[in-house]
Parts: C-alpha cells; sequence; structure tokens
C-alpha cells in the first residue's frame, strides 16, 4: 500500500525529502534508525540541539537604561519634515482615547414634527398608505375624466 524511499543514513538524506527540508529524521529514516538499533537523536541536524540553543543566546543583552540615566542633549531635536501623504485629505480626526465617549443623544423632536424614520408613505388626499398624493387613484382618475370631457 505504502510507497518506498531510499535512506541513506551516512549522508543524512532520504528520497521522501522532508528529512532534509526540516532537519529532523523523517518516518522512513526513524525506521532504518530503528532497524540499525541506534538513537534517532544522533541524526538530528546540530542547529535542534539543546546546545547550540544555549549557545545561540549565550551573549547577556543588557535592558535599556532608564529616562534618568540618559545623557542630556544640547541641541534642540526637530520632528522629522513633514510629507504631503498622496490622495484626498481625511475629513474626520483622529480622536484621543478618553473622547471616544457616546455622543449625547439627539435632541428631542418639536412639537407637531416627527421623523421621517420608520414611518411608511401616506396619500394626503385619501389617506391611504402605500402611495402620495402623485399616484393617488382618485387624482387619477380626476384627471382622465378631464381629459376625456375636454
Amino acid at each position: 500500500m505504502g510507497s518506498k524511499h531510499a535512506v541513506d543514513l551516512g549522508l543524512h538524506t532520504c528520497t521522501y525529502k522532508r528529512w532534509q527540508l526540516s532537519g529532523i529524521p523523517c518516518v522512513h529514516a526513524i525506521c532504518a534508525i530503528k532497524f540499525k538499533k541506534q538513537k534517532a537523536t544522533l541524526y538530528y541536524d546540530d542547529y535542534l540541539m539543546p546546545s547550540s540553543y544555549l549557545e545561540s543566546y549565550n551573549p547577556i543583552i543588557y535592558p535599556i537604561a532608564r529616562e534618568d540615566d540618559w545623557e542630556p542633549v544640547d541641541y534642540p531635536i526637530a520632528p522629522p519634515p513633514f510629507k504631503v501623504q498622496p490622495g484626498r485629505p481625511k475629513m474626520k480626526r483622529h480622536k484621543e482615547p478618553g473622547e471616544k465617549e457616546k455622543a449625547p443623544p439627539p435632541p428631542a423632536p418639536k412639537e407637531g414634527k416627527l421623523p421621517k424614520t420608520g414611518i411608511k408613505m401616506s396619500c394626503k388626499i385619501c389617506g391611504q398608505q402605500g402611495h402620495n398624493k402623485l399616484d393617488c387613484p382618485v387624482t387619477k382618475a380626476k384627471k382622465a375624466a378631464a381629459t376625456v370631457s375636454s
């Protein structure tokens, strides 16, 4: 069922190519190593060994000094020159973190005026919903009668 791959333990290669890519022996190499009754850790790449890991972190990296320990500077430090970015400028400004509070509620509607949201259209002539006075069947009938009589 499975495929066959050639393993060379001396060169650390396998035709499956996974061992060469990762540095860790593939399944086929592990079978060959177990057949030879050897340890698989002997065939890992050197960079995977704990000694290599500890050697890479051997030089001590000292933390940055606090602001009190900085040397004072005699010359003024200017910001970098301003460069106009391409594109249309933004109309809204970026708010500060403390400014991002909820906006105040909208003012209460004046007497006699209601907001248009959520209200269905209604005709002023017949009072039915779904059309206005321009599309009213009553006015259309009156116009049709006026054109027929004239």
